[in-house]
């Protein structure tokens, strides 16, 4: 997983790029990346899940993106609920429950 830097304030407001191809994590990801907004309504949230392919592809990443930088937040080993690497995450309109689907089943995590 990548990302870059933009400075919105650089080019007349039409943003420059600052840096990119900076490196979050050096480990494959799964199927599902998704993004929420903070409950203070101004930052975000990243969660996605690790491939593990000798395991149940179970821990979830949560990164905060603010105005100071984007810093890892948690990792959550749900445990054993998938085997087919192709799903989706979604979070409900709160933003306090997530729940995972993929072709054999839904599950809210």
């Amino acid at each position: 997983m990548y990302y870059a830097q933009v400075d919105m304030n650089s080019n007349n407001g039409q943003g420059a790029v600052i840096q990119k191809n900076i490196q979050l994590q050096n480990f494959e990801m799964v199927d599902c990346l998704t993004a929420i907004k903070h409950g203070n309504g101004r930052d975000w949230w990243i969660v996605f899940r690790k491939f593990d392919p000798f395991g149940s592809n179970s821990k979830y990443y949560s990164y905060l993106i603010s105005p100071v930088g984007i810093s890892a937040v948690s990792i959550q080993n749900i445990g054993a609920q998938n085997s087919t690497n192709s799903g989706r995450i979604s979070f409900n309109s709160n933003g306090n429950n997530m729940a995972y689907l993929n072709y054999k089943g839904f599950r809210i995590i």
